[in-house]
């Protein structure tokens, strides 16, 4: 399985493998336009638990760095759901680039009639 985590802006270091030390500095890269449906649900359940540990986290007092990384996560989230309802539209009923083409042409069909 191939992840690629990034570190927010806030907390990079010249270092590649360095960390800050708040131990909650690590988020996953963009999803790449070459994974598949199951890769996609896999980054999701993971990002979910990752989601609930650092809303525990929370419950045990407030952090600023936790709350930040809650928020990017659930943008993430956000961000994987659509891009798996969007890989299975395209799966499934074809490039939209194709679909909007036809249905222009039908409607210059229609109008010219």
């Amino acid at each position: 399985m191939r992840w690629r985590w990034l570190r927010p802006s806030s907390v990079r270091s010249s270092s590649s493998c360095s960390s800050s030390g708040l131990g909650n500095d690590l988020v996953p890269n963009r999803v790449s336009t070459d994974m598949t449906p199951a890769e996609i649900h896999e980054e999701i359940e993971l990002t979910s638990e990752r989601r609930t540990e650092l809303w525990n986290s929370l419950s045990h007092g407030y952090d600023p760095s936790v709350a930040v990384e809650l928020k990017r996560l659930s943008d993430r989230l956000d961000h994987l759901w659509d891009e798996e309802r969007t890989l299975k539209a395209a799966l499934r009923f074809g490039d939209r680039d194709q679909i909007v083409a036809r249905a222009r042409v039908e409607e210059r069909l229609e109008r010219a009639a």
